[in-house]
């Protein structure tokens, strides 16, 4: 039986190097920690260039909520996703590609520099009903795949190579592809 006042031996050290989020009204942890500490209320009445819920009056369950800001910036090029993949994938989906690179760069590497290496991403998420508003969209029949965290290298864009974001620019989701 272990001492009690003694501490269990350790099977391995963990260390958080890098972490990353957006949450309602936040492009990312920073922002989001100062509505904290301003004590904001990050719940909004649903933005225009999201729906009319005015329009839905009779379907919408409700007009307000916490929207994350820029989920229609994804830069599927630079992690190696077909336009046509990016449009069936799920918001979410894309959004966490978007928060590991990021915090991975906010851990300081490189995620070629991780490549062969025994890291963890751990991440927290929920189910989405997204397959369902594919569904109800006519788009019942094609099936996309989850993305595994992946970068390519594109004629455009090379993920290993691509300089470290400064601190202003972290802010920001990356461009739109065009």
């Amino acid at each position: 039986m272990p001492d009690a006042g003694r501490a269990a031996p350790r099977g391995g050290d963990v260390a958080i190097v890098g972490m990353a989020g957006r949450f309602p009204g936040s492009a990312d942890l920073t922002e989001f920690w100062d509505h904290l500490e301003q004590g904001r209320d990050l719940v909004t009445e649903i933005p225009g260039d999201r729906w009319d819920w005015r329009a839905h009056t009779g379907t919408s369950r409700s007009r307000w909520g916490g929207f994350v800001p820029g989920v229609d910036r994804f830069d599927a090029a630079f992690f190696g996703i077909s336009p046509r993949e990016a449009e069936l994938m799920d918001p979410q989906q894309r959004l966490l590609l978007e928060v590991v690179w990021t915090a991975i760069e906010d851990a300081g590497y490189r995620a070629s520099d991780l490549a062969g290496k025994r890291v963890g991403v751990f991440i927290g998420t929920t189910n989405s009903d997204y397959a369902e508003v594919q569904r109800a969209g006519g788009r019942s029949a094609e099936r996309t795949r989850s993305p595994a965290p992946r970068c390519r290298s594109s004629p455009t864009v090379s993920p290993t190579s691509r300089p470290a974001r400064t601190e202003s620019s972290r802010s920001r989701p990356p461009a739109p592809a065009r």
